[in-house]
């Protein structure tokens, strides 16, 4: 993958996981322990490397197309936050509930497949993944 290609995945689905999230979070679940007043460079920054993250890790993957990019981010979303998140609930003393790890366990999976079809839709389009 070219570094042109890694810079447009990765801010194409960094926006697809702030949208999302902030759709998620805002609208339909209210998240534990947020802060009154986010702070919003540091929300854009963890989306951008979220999406770096996922556009790296499925272009090792090789997924290309929708379906692929899709599957494949979901589980690595999910997984990913299971990890953040039990390690979270285990060691910290105000870490997330486990109802909570479990709940963003499974927003993670729909957030990183959906920006993981945009990977896999701007991989099938360049030829590559």
């Amino acid at each position: 993958m070219s570094l042109k290609d890694c810079v447009v995945r990765t801010v194409a689905t960094g926006l697809v996981l702030f949208v999302l999230g902030s759709v998620i979070y805002t609208f339909l679940i209210e998240p534990s322990g947020v802060a009154a007043t986010p702070r919003m460079w540091a929300v854009v920054v963890g989306s951008l490397l979220g999406g770096g993250l996922l556009s790296i890790v499925l272009g090792w993957n090789g997924a290309s197309g929708a379906g692929e990019g899709m599957k494949a981010g979901g589980v690595f979303g999910l997984l990913m936050e299971l990890t953040y998140g039990t390690l979270a609930h285990g060691t910290m003393a105000a870490g997330p509930a486990l109802g909570d790890v479990v709940r963003d366990g499974i927003v993670a999976m729909v957030m990183y497949g959906v920006a993981g079809a945009v990977v896999g839709v701007l991989a099938a389009r360049g030829g590559e993944a």
